[in-house]
Parts: C-alpha cells; structure tokens; sequence
C-alpha cells in the first residue's frame, strides 16, 4: 500500500474515528494512540519524505528504529504502549483488506517486570475517610466522602467514577447500572449499604446545589459540572497526607486496597478480577446469575469489614485510659 505523508495524515484521522466511534475507547485513549501516530507519520516523511512509500512494507528494522527514537533505554512501558498503537493502526488496515500483513506484529512487546502493587490497610483507608469527615468544609464533606466509598467498595477506576451519572445509581437494586469499564465492557457493580448512605447524603447536597436539569453527571464540581480527573486525583492524594498516610495514595491505590481486603476475606479471585474489570467475561444467562449473586457477596463483604473495623478503632480512640 503506497502512500504519501498527507493520505497518512488522513489515514490517522480515520483511525481515529474508528477508535472513537466504533470501538468506543475513552477519549483519553484514543489521545495516546493518535500521538504515537503522528509521531509515526513524522518519522516516514524524516526517513522516506514525502514521496509515495510503502506503508506495509516497512521493515523490522524501520518499525525499531521509530520506536527505540523515543523510548528511553528500560522504558519497557512506553515501548509497549507506542507498539500497541501501531498494532492496532495497521491492524485496521488489514481488516478494511488495504494491507495483506500487519507489519507492526514482528516485533516483540517489551517484558515487564511484575512490581508489588502499592496499596493501603483497611484501617488506613478509615483514616482516610475520617480525615474527610473532620478536616474538610462541610461543603465538600458529603461529595469527597461518597467518591472514596465508591472508590474502594465498588472497586472502580478513577475515570469511571467520574463517568457516572446520577440516573445510573439505582437504590432500588443497589447498583451502579451499566458502568462503562475499560475495553468498552458495560456491566452492573453492585454497592452495599455504606455506598448507598454515602450517596443519599451526598446527592441532598447535590439537590441544594441547584445543578442543571441537563447535567446528567453524578459527582459535579463547584461549577456544576463534571468534576475532573485531576481534581479527584488532589483531593485523594491531599486527605491521604492529613490521615497521617506516610506515602502518596491516588484513587488506583484505593482500588487495590479494594481488592487485597476482598481477597484476604475469602472472596474467590475470580470474582475479585471480574469486580475490578481486569479481565473480560462470558455472558451467558447461567453465568450472569451466578455472577450477581458472587458479586453481592463481594460487595457484603467488603462493607462488613470496613463497619467492624471502623467499630473497632473508633471504640480504641473513644475508650478512656485507665
């Protein structure tokens, strides 16, 4: 397939469109992968010009030299991440038959070295969420309260818990309905009964705030709109530093905190993988049961531990000394 710098360049935008519409990956995906393709563009003008060249004939040799041009050496991630978007880029092109063979599938992803996920104790995250409760204004109270508990009982990325909207939480059932996770896998997460008195009391807030019919998003910010990434990601990190927490937490710590008290409580690991959305699923009506019914155990069981442990620590602080 010969083309030229400018039929690339509106290459990328159809794969881009594609990323968008048809395979529906997050904005912030279709960022990344659209980045490494204009560097790859830039590169095939630097090394081809802007003649016509063969786009399906690139060598090994060529698909290496562009992507060790902006990895550092041991940046196995990057490498990884920029191979993955050119993969998926000619992958496109082999499906819509404009190329006969994936050029990008001859090099080798990176071996990553397994590191120990950083995580916290259940009796820091109570800290944590005491923090909320006795340092912050009681203007943010209710809302920073409601995203931790959503954080770590519902196991969530930090992106997902900002999609919500408030017609998804439904307290009838005790779920979150149709929660888009990565990958594009739309399921229901259920909550327990510390979830759902977090978010009754944060949307009372919510309704005195007066936020627009036409904003649909569960967590707003004081604009009354939907509160960013970044701002979820400072209040986190600012609480965990005032609960005494001796290293920086974010909200993907809460979502292994999430998962080690699950799996230390007995909770199957496979249930614990489908709760944090690590893995796909067959959704046969059979397993689907099967399925709710676990995870109902999953989310039981994580609001247990944290009411007994919570009884606990504050009984401790609340008992005087003899």
């Amino acid at each position: 397939m010969h083309v030229t710098v400018s039929q690339m360049n509106r290459l990328v935008t159809d794969f881009e469109t594609y990323l968008a519409v048809d395979r529906r990956r997050s904005p912030l995906t279709v960022l990344k992968y659209v980045d490494v393709l204009q560097d790859f563009v830039l590169f095939c003008e630097q090394t081809h010009g802007k003649d016509s060249f063969d786009l399906e004939r690139m060598s090994k040799v060529d698909l290496t030299l562009f992507l060790r041009g902006v990895t550092l050496p041991g940046a196995t991630s990057t490498w990884n991440a920029r191979l993955a978007a050119l993969r998926a880029f000619y992958e496109q092109l082999f499906k819509d038959e404009r190329i006969g063979v994936n050029p990008a599938k001859r090099i080798d992803r990176q071996k990553v070295l397994a590191k120990e996920a950083k995580t916290i104790s259940l009796d820091e995250f109570i800290d944590l969420v005491d923090a909320v409760e006795f340092e912050a204004e009681p203007f943010y109270r209710p809302r920073y309260v409601a995203i931790l508990q959503v954080f770590f009982h519902c196991s969530l990325r930090v992106a997902e818990v900002v999609s919500l909207n408030v017609d998804q939480v439904d307290f009838d059932r005790c779920v979150l309905r149709d929660v888009r996770r990565k990958g594009g896998l739309v399921f229901s997460v259920a909550f327990n009964d510390v979830v759902a008195v977090a978010l009754s009391r944060y949307l009372r807030d919510r309704a005195a705030m007066h936020v627009p019919e036409s904003e649909r998003a569960l967590f707003v910010s004081d604009r009354k709109k939907r509160i960013a990434v970044r701002s979820v990601e400072e209040f986190v990190s600012r609480y965990g530093v005032l609960a005494g927490i001796k290293r920086r937490i974010s909200p993907h710590t809460l979502r292994h905190a999430s998962a080690s008290v699950l799996a230390d409580n007995g909770v199957p690991i496979r249930v614990v993988q489908d709760r944090l959305g690590h893995a796909e699923v067959t959704t046969t009506e059979r397993y689907t049961h099967v399925r709710s019914q676990q995870q109902r155990v999953a989310a039981t069981t994580i609001g247990s531990c944290y009411q007994a442990r919570k009884s606990e620590m504050h009984a401790q602080v609340s008992t005087p000394m003899t």
